[in-house]
């Protein structure tokens, strides 16, 4: 029982473990291995223990009852049994307790089969009630567009209520009234408006809380589950895409420490619902027309090489997407390619422009101050914020344009990131260079997450090649991959003024539909194969969850038919192997860059 490395012993079901002295005793026994010994209901590792459910019992040498392990700190030479008599007598009682009101309707509860309080009446035995007095029903409540709430199935654990406080940091939920009329409810009838308020579907250890969209679907067990990247910001979020006969049924978060944690955010949980408006046929002028048909008007606009074309290419675009089109512009004479960096600033030629946060989450994490311009965290990147939340940094969100030089005074290691309110700016460089005199530190460091999804791909992809100079206008325009509806105005007049606008979308807006003369359906996110290279310039894969519709087509299939078109042969002056050497190349430089000022 000697300390080592400042680490004491303790003693669980006779196994001797090291713990750190003050750790929670459950938290010991599952970094040790020992998890599956010791049931919880109302733990879960992101949040601050509570104590509430008090299944995670044990018993402890020289203590007279069972304590609950979560709330228990350990101390040297501790003896713990998890599954004395006294302990299982326990356990069987407080799961029995959490039945008297629980509604027996496993059979068309959603959750039947992924139920963690389902789990643990198999596992304890104890599914037979000594209440038979009439169950306390709740009238069901509507508190946000997203979630449906059962306040019958709620056990009390007030995951909910701790989530949305302790890394949300809304508190929008609370537990009311008391005994068996208390029940987790929204404060003062309004909504959850959280942009984080989905995790409290995955944090409910039963079916009080559902996501509407998936209600009644199909079961747990009949889901197929997919690993993919969400699409819809800069972090790279990992998620979980779980499909049912070639249909999303819903998504769930990936654990990923160094990029999302144990979150997502509503866009990348509930987004996907927005393709249901998908671009179902090609469409020519308005019209529905046949793919050979489609290839025939292509070779009508594409008939003279001597016409200028204008590739904009979206930030959702992946990386083999994004090389098919480059080394299709690099075999037309006349062709450049604009990519959308964010979802509104479109960029030609400017190599100075990196939209990569230019170190590690965790290198962030480490920062005495994050200086965040012009940027709303909780509305725009709120995982980021919850991670940002967690570690407990010091962060201070400023309009560019008002910029406080004092913030940085009593600063070691301070960070100032860059939002979209600065990319966007019509003088970002200026803006940019402007931010860092006001705020000159020494050891100042500095990073964008005004990004896309694959931002940062683009921007390698654009070093790659030597830059061209910006034509006014240009005769064909090709939108390629979605998230372009938002262009800024000064691209605009280049769509409006070119002969031919031909969009490459899998959904598509009246934006669109106003000024594209051909529209061509290519794959949603959830039906494509490929890869995406983060603000932290991770560069990850992921596979196709569901097969796209007949008609779409792969933006690799459109750029052979652009080249057939154009009659020009395509050949590889972009390999992935020249994108990861590039990448490798820009990580280890920022790597050395990160360490000079530490």
């Amino acid at each position: 029982m000697t300390e080592m490395n400042n680490q004491i012993t303790i003693y669980v079901d006779g196994e001797a473990i090291q713990a750190e002295p003050g750790a929670m005793l459950l938290d010991t026994i599952d970094k040790a291995g020992m998890g599956e010994r010791v049931p919880r209901m109302c733990h879960h590792k992101e949040l601050l223990p509570a104590g509430n459910c008090r299944v995670c019992v044990v018993e402890i040498d020289g203590m007279p009852n069972t304590v609950p392990s979560c709330h228990t700190p350990v101390t040297d030479g501790m003896k713990v049994s998890t599954s004395s008599e006294k302990v299982v007598a326990t356990r069987k009682s407080v799961i029995e307790f959490m039945l008297i009101n629980h509604p027996l309707d496993c059979l068309v509860c959603d959750q039947g089969g992924d139920c963690e309080l389902q789990d643990m009446v198999y596992q304890f035995g104890a599914d037979n009630s000594r209440f038979c007095e009439p169950k306390v029903e709740k009238q069901p409540e509507d508190i946000s567009p997203l979630i449906a709430v059962n306040a019958n199935r709620c056990i009390k654990c007030m995951r909910c209520v701790r989530f949305l406080e302790e890394i949300s940091g809304q508190r929008e939920l609370g537990m009311l009234n008391r005994g068996e009329n208390c029940k987790i409810s929204s404060f003062y009838d309004d909504k959850v408006t959280s942009k984080l308020s989905g995790n409290t579907i995955d944090v409910c250890p039963v079916g009080a809380l559902l996501a509407k969209s998936a209600t009644h679907a199909v079961r747990p067990w009949e889901l197929k589950r997919t690993e993919s990247v969400s699409p819809y910001d800069a972090l790279g979020t990992n998620i979980n895409i779980d499909t049912f006969a070639n249909k999303v049924i819903k998504i769930i978060p990936r654990h990923n420490s160094g990029i999302n944690g144990s979150w997502i955010s509503d866009q990348d949980r509930f987004g996907f619902l927005g393709l249901e408006y998908r671009v179902e046929q090609p469409l020519v002028n308005g019209e529905v027309t046949p793919w050979e048909q489609v290839q025939e008007d292509l070779g009508r606009v594409f008939a003279d090489n001597e016409k200028s074309t204008l590739f904009m290419v979206s930030p959702t675009a992946t990386v083999e997407q994004m090389l098919a089109v480059e080394n299709l512009a690099a075999a037309m004479p006349n062709a450049q390619i604009g990519y959308s960096f964010s979802q509104h600033r479109q960029i030609q030629g400017d190599t100075e422009y990196f939209p990569v946060l230019g170190m590690s989450l965790e290198q962030l994490l480490q920062s005495d101050l994050i200086i965040i311009a012009g940027v709303d965290l909780d509305q725009d990147l709120p995982v980021l914020a919850a991670r940002l939340r967690k570690a407990n940094c010091r962060v201070v969100m400023i309009d560019p344009q008002t910029p406080d030089a004092g913030l940085v005074k009593n600063a070691q290691s301070p960070v100032l990131l860059f939002g979209k309110a600065v990319s966007e700016h019509v003088d970002a460089d200026q803006l940019r260079e402007s931010l860092q005199k006001v705020f000159a530190h020494g050891k100042l460091k500095t990073g964008d997450i005004s990004g896309g999804a694959n931002s940062a791909g683009a921007a390698i992809l654009q070093s790659l090649r030597s830059c061209e100079d910006s034509a006014k206008s240009f005769s064909n325009v090709v939108l390629v991959g979605d998230a372009l509806e938002e262009i800024a105005g000064d691209k605009m007049h280049i769509i409006s003024s070119a002969e031919h606008v031909i969009a490459l979308m899998s959904t598509t807006t009246e934006a669109i539909k106003r000024n594209a003369h051909i529209i061509l359906p290519i794959p949603a996110w959830t039906e494509v194969s490929g890869s995406f290279v983060n603000m932290q310039l991770n560069w990850q894969c992921f596979k196709a969850a569901i097969k796209a519709p007949d008609a779409a087509r792969e933006i690799e299939q459109i750029c052979a038919m652009i080249a057939k078109a154009a009659k020009v042969a395509i050949f590889r002056k972009i390999s992935e192997d020249q994108f990861a050497d590039k990448l490798k190349q820009i990580k280890t430089e920022q790597q050395k860059s990160w360490s000079a000022q530490c």
